[in-house]
């Protein structure tokens, strides 16, 4: 029968290996989805990770960091495919994409977040626009009906 001693759990314990940083850029990469997700902006869009054009004829291809639904679920995802071949999209998780793709996603992370504001600042204004439409057009209502 073996029994640990604290000096064998403290030698085990302390020669663990260390985090990869790889594995802090997704931790990083999680939580910046949190982030977003927290925010709650009801929007999708993306930014251009990569861009291409292909020797063998294919036509430019084009690799996005998106945020948006797949699934029924808000998420940050990879979109890549060939400009002219809407059939080429492929959608895939950020999670399991390359270290040099999360690495230029992380970059760009920022940029993403910007221009899910713009989209959500510019739906906020139609739906603003509709409003006071709506409330105009029950004011002119309301004067034509008491000229009569």
């Amino acid at each position: 029968m073996f029994c640990e001693t604290e000096i064998d759990v403290a030698v085990r314990i302390e020669t663990r290996p260390p985090r990869a940083p790889a594995d802090d850029l997704t931790e990083q990469l999680r939580r910046a989805q949190e982030a977003i997700l927290r925010r709650a902006f009801g929007v999708s869009a993306g930014v251009v990770l990569r861009a291409g054009f292909d020797e063998e004829g294919a036509g430019d291809w084009q690799e996005s960091l998106c945020f948006g639904k797949v699934d029924g679920q808000w998420k940050i995802y990879v979109q890549s495919g060939f400009l002219d071949a809407p059939d080429s999209t492929r959608r895939s998780d950020l999670f399991a994409t390359s270290l040099e793709t999360r690495l230029l996603a992380a970059k760009k992370i920022p940029v993403l977040v910007q221009a899910l504001e713009a989209v959500h600042a510019e739906r906020k204004g139609e739906d603003e626009l509709a409003v006071t439409t709506r409330e105009l057009s029950r004011y002119v209502d309301g004067l034509l009906r008491a000229e009569r």
